[in-house]
């Protein structure tokens, strides 16, 4: 049961958040790329920041995205399809994060590459949500 949307007027809280939270997830692994350079040229990214725990950083990020989302998608009461894609998504995301782990330059950087899917995988969930919606009408 949806929570109507008068009692959730956190929503646009929750989409920025869950952006801010995306943004970390992929800039930290475009971080982790150049952790070296950064190092030696007296830089802070974020992959420095978080240390040894940047993989941890990025799984956190991305879940708590998700999380954002999911509970946007929730407080809308949106159906089957654009739950699809949302579950689709946090599968990805598992996958796409594991190659991490090994912190070499060419593995963060495909994972960097990547990220965009998530957004392309919600985005389509969300438009066969509303298509099917439609078609119902």
């Amino acid at each position: 049961m949806p929570i109507p949307l008068a009692t959730f007027p956190g929503q646009p809280g929750f989409l920025f958040a869950g952006n801010l939270l995306w943004v970390l997830a992929y800039d930290t692994a475009y971080a982790m790329v150049d952790r070296d350079d950064d190092l030696r040229l007296g830089l802070h990214s974020s992959a420095i920041a978080f240390g040894r725990f940047d993989t941890l950083a990025v799984a956190s990020s991305q879940a708590l995205f998700l999380g954002c989302l999911g509970l946007v998608f929730y407080a809308n009461g949106l159906g089957v399809m654009a739950w699809l894609g949302w579950f689709v998504a946090c599968a990805y995301s598992l996958v796409l994060v594991r190659p991490l782990g090994q912190r070499d330059r060419d593995s963060c950087f495909a994972v960097f590459a990547k990220s965009h899917r998530v957004g392309l995988i919600l985005w389509l969930g969300l438009l066969l949500h509303y298509e099917s919606s439609r078609a119902l009408f």
